[in-house]
């Protein structure tokens, strides 16, 4: 009955709060999908989720590619993560300690399925598509994946490790970016510009 209380909670709140009936949507395609493989999970999310999010306002396509993209991803959610318990013995570790370590370097893939409902030319879907829009997501993407990825991961490529201050400033910035408003995006996607520069700099300058 999990998926049957998940459908009717985002029908409700789908009506005025779009953004609450896409996280309840997450947390159930995340839940159902754990222990699954990938065609399984999809099926059900699909029957008993995505009709929801569709109900609330969701592009079709959007809201598919929303279910499915949090049923694959619950391959490594905690404390089911069967794909890190099938890595993690390969490469001697684990398998619950790889899978936070797991879930904290990619935790950026749990946004990455907002960008297709707010954001649908991303999904090359026609009627709803253009070009202007498709370029400045693909900015954004680029510029939080990197900041979160490097916040979260406590390291710059060019840098080596980094410090807690530098990956809290990082980890605002990707959020920034994420946002859809001119006024939040736009300063974020300077922010990562001068930080991509900065870094570059200082990792010229580090002895070899």
């Amino acid at each position: 009955g999990v998926a049957i209380r998940f459908a009717t909670a985002i029908s409700g709140w789908g009506e005025d709060y779009l953004i609450m009936a896409l996280i309840l949507a997450m947390f159930g395609a995340l839940i159902l999908g754990m222990g699954l493989p990938t065609l399984p999970a999809y099926l059900i999310i699909a029957i008993m989720i995505a009709p929801a999010i569709i109900k609330a306002g969701v592009l079709p396509l959007a809201a598919h590619m929303f279910v499915l993209y949090y049923a694959v991803y619950s391959s490594i959610v905690p404390p089911i993560a069967y794909g890190c318990y099938v890595a993690a013995p390969i490469a001697g570790g684990n398998p619950l300690q790889t899978a936070f370590v797991a879930l904290r370097i990619s935790i950026v893939g749990l946004l990455v399925p907002y960008i297709f409902v707010y954001s649908p030319s991303l999904l090359l879907v026609a009627g709803e598509f253009s070009w202007s829009e498709l370029a400045i997501t693909v900015l954004r993407l680029l510029a939080a994946i990197w900041m979160f990825a490097t916040s979260l991961g406590r390291a710059d490529p060019m840098l080596g490790r980094i410090g807690l201050g530098q990956s809290g400033v990082r980890f605002v910035i990707g959020l920034g970016a994420m946002i859809p408003i001119p006024m939040i995006y736009i300063p974020a996607l300077i922010l990562t510009l001068v930080a991509g520069l900065f870094s570059r700099r200082l990792g010229a300058a580090k002895p070899a």
